[in-house]
């Protein structure tokens, strides 16, 4: 499969014809200049088909639909907040670098570091993305870079220290938003998942990672997810990417449209420039909130996908 043109949202979230068996799981990326990259032994250890992703990038994910979350009585759906991913990057001779957000109860994440130790895939972040959550849930940031096959076995490894495996595909929320406006709003043209109305905004600068090239969609990038939640709200959550001089103006932001803080901190450990991530949390009329985000991603450098 040669892609010639850059990858639309609607590929990153796998809505545009990526289900299917993990034996075609393969994906050309142009940015470092390979032909294709197969992604198939890494779909055998996972035992999924990824997804392509922008930026010459491969995802798989999964859901944590065995867990039942809540903020302050209001059931989420794991396609707004918790769904742990891997994120393939290809290097030179079927080498790749991987990043990984998990999202662990507090018992399984002290299973994932154990597992975890010592070998190549190295810690970068342990944080909240929400506010008053129950269960009480981490998200934990990985990054490695070596073989596909080996990192996939060591973070699979992990994987299995929690319920992700096997869990079943989120259902579709029941309520819906005017997503046409949201669109307007935001400028950007969002993509639906179960019900969740997704947006991406990737850093315009360059950016590397271990002094070497990597597209702002390896994680540098905002991003902003609306669930319906009945009568014109939604609850809304994700990140902001932000350099140090721009955290206080989206922080600012967000608070005078009475959207809360959840998190400020750091996603990794080699990345240049230096970003900041910011999470948030709101239920409110999803056009009022559309707004107040659209404002706080004008004091950041970044682009719709």
């Amino acid at each position: 499969m040669i892609i010639t043109r850059p990858l639309t949202l609607a590929l990153a979230l796998g809505l545009a014809g990526c289900a299917g068996g993990a034996r075609n799981a393969h994906v050309v990326t142009e940015t470092t200049g390979a032909t294709a990259h197969d992604y198939a032994p890494v779909a055998r250890v996972f035992g999924k088909q990824g997804k392509p992703f922008p930026g010459g990038l491969y995802k798989f994910e999964f859901p944590r639909t065995d867990l039942k979350l809540s903020v302050r009585g209001l059931d989420l759906s794991s396609s707004l907040t918790h769904t742990t991913s891997f994120i393939f990057y290809p290097m030179k001779n079927d080498q790749v670098m991987v990043m990984a957000d998990f999202v662990a109860t507090e018992n399984e994440a002290q299973a994932v570091m154990s597992k975890l130790s010592g070998t190549q895939v190295k810690m970068a972040a342990m944080h909240k993305h929400l506010l008053s959550e129950e269960p009480r849930l981490l998200w934990i940031h990985l990054m490695a870079d070596g073989d596909q096959v080996e990192i996939a076995r060591l973070v699979h490894g992990a994987l299995a220290q929690t319920g992700a495996l096997g869990a079943s595909p989120p259902k579709p929320v029941a309520h819906t938003v005017d997503t046409a406006k949201l669109d307007q709003i935001l400028g950007a043209t969002g993509v639906t998942d179960a019900g969740v109305r997704h947006y991406l905004f990737p850093r315009k600068e360059s950016m590397k990672m271990r002094g070497m090239s990597v597209p702002s969609t390896f994680g540098a990038m905002a991003s902003l997810r609306f669930q319906p939640t009945g009568e014109g709200k939604a609850a809304i959550n994700g990140d902001f990417a932000m350099l140090a001089d721009e955290v206080q103006g989206v922080v600012d932001t967000l608070r005078a449209h009475g959207i809360e803080i959840a998190e400020l901190h750091h996603h990794d450990l080699w990345d240049e420039p230096r970003l900041f991530y910011l999470h948030f949390w709101a239920n409110d009329d999803a056009v009022k909130l559309a707004r107040a985000l659209k404002a706080a991603l004008e004091k950041t450098n970044v682009g719709p996908t």
